[in-house]
């Protein structure tokens, strides 16, 4: 049975199914000989019949033999029914969803291995299904374990979303006091204008008057050139690890999201909110019905 691909226990539930049913395939065989005995005993007396006699006997054996196989083979079809639903149910409970491959019900390799199965002594009492509490124990503890992972690596994922919303909260800290930084140079600057033109007008009087102010003009102009521009590169830098910072908190978010939408918490919750509104919505149709009637009857009044 190693082409099954299937554990010890699930090879012995096989087998005893194998088994039960070779024991109804030989029951029903045993049925068939039974009724074509009692053809032969009641039927066949004399040493020779018409065409007609033998034909009414050979349809008679027929009719019993199909209501006899259709019969059977009812009986199997519902049976591997219920064993199906059985298998669903108990993979239901932990929101498994479990499909066939009737392809395979057609392999000729698979089914010649399986030939054998009915001769292999099943370990199980009774062909039932083994109750899935006997290994419950150890699937809660794996769940409780996947539980625990899951809710390990949201707290992480909350904490790094912290993490960086922290991290933008002090890089607005920091633009802000880089902008504080340039009212204060701005004002440096003015500081200095007034003192230039003071100077200015203290050697108004003296030669080269001209000269000296456009001297005192170009070095004010070159040194707010170069703190503006000082200025601006380094709130440029601080834009761009603010956005840095803001794209990071907006991916940690949305795999935060992803992971909780993709739970079966939510999708329970879903579905729960998608009948209710379905609900809601039948009630609002019955509401109108109920109003319109309501309208249709004070008007015959009138």
């Amino acid at each position: 049975m190693d082409v099954l691909k299937v554990n010890e226990h699930h090879q012995s539930v096989i087998g005893g199914y194998a088994q039960l049913y070779r024991y109804q395939r030989q029951q029903y065989l045993r049925s068939v000989q039974s009724a074509i005995n009692d053809v032969i005993n009641s039927k066949l007396l004399e040493d020779t019949y018409t065409r007609d006699e033998v034909t009414e006997i050979v349809s008679g054996i027929q009719n019993d033999i199909l209501n006899d196989l259709e019969a059977e083979l009812i009986n199997f079809v519902q049976a591997n029914i219920l064993m199906l639903c059985q298998l669903f149910q108990q993979a239901e409970k932990w929101h498994l969803q479990l499909n066939v491959d009737l392809s395979e019900m057609q392999n000729k390799e698979l089914l010649e291995s399986v030939q054998n199965i009915e001769n292999i002594p099943a370990k199980v009492e009774k062909p039932k299904l083994t109750p899935l509490s006997i290994n419950i124990e150890k699937t809660s503890e794996l769940m409780r374990q996947e539980i625990f992972n899951l809710q390990e690596e949201n707290k992480q994922l909350l904490e790094d979303v912290k993490i960086l919303h922290d991290k933008i909260l002090n890089m607005r800290q920091e633009y802000e006091n880089m902008v504080q930084k340039c009212e204060e140079k701005n004002k440096m600057i003015e500081e200095l204008q007034k003192i230039i033109e003071q100077n200015i007008n203290s050697i108004s009087k003296e030669t080269n008057i001209e000269e000296k102010k456009l001297e005192a003009e170009n070095i004010l102009q070159n040194y707010d050139n170069v703190l503006k521009e000082q200025i601006t590169n380094e709130l440029e830098e601080m834009k761009q690890k603010v956005e840095t910072a803001q794209s990071q908190l907006t991916l940690a978010e949305m795999e935060l999201e992803k992971k909780f939408n993709s739970t079966a918490a939510y999708n329970n919750m879903k579905k729960i909110i998608s009948k209710k509104n379905d609900q809601i919505k039948e009630l609002r149709n019955r509401l109108l019905k109920y109003e319109s009637l309501d309208n249709v009857e004070n008007g015959e009044k009138k």
